[in-house]
């Protein structure tokens, strides 16, 4: 598995969950594996901000906007949480 995401890649959200806010929590079931996922605050933010498709440039700005983050550990957050999402086949990155 590549475990590096370029900036100008696309993530989507999959087409194959549904997700609902659960205080500042988001719970997102894969439909067709019948899997409940929990997302953290943090998580859940960037969740929300997929709900059109994001390069990965513009979901780490997103993040560095709200929290208080150096670059390096940002990337390195964002990028864990989007390739563990892939994993599960929630999202799709594609590169551009």
């Amino acid at each position: 598995m590549n475990n590096t995401i370029s900036h100008n890649a696309l993530i989507e959200k999959s087409k194959a969950q549904i997700s609902s806010s659960i205080d500042d929590e988001e719970a997102v079931l894969d439909t067709q594996a019948g899997i409940y996922y929990s997302l953290n605050s943090v998580g859940s933010y960037i969740w929300k901000y997929l709900d059109t498709p994001k390069t990965m440039s513009q979901i780490i700005e997103h993040v560095k906007s709200e929290y208080e983050v150096d670059d390096e550990t940002c990337q390195a957050s964002v990028e864990q949480l989007l390739l563990s999402l892939k994993e599960y086949q929630l999202i799709t990155i594609r590169c551009e």
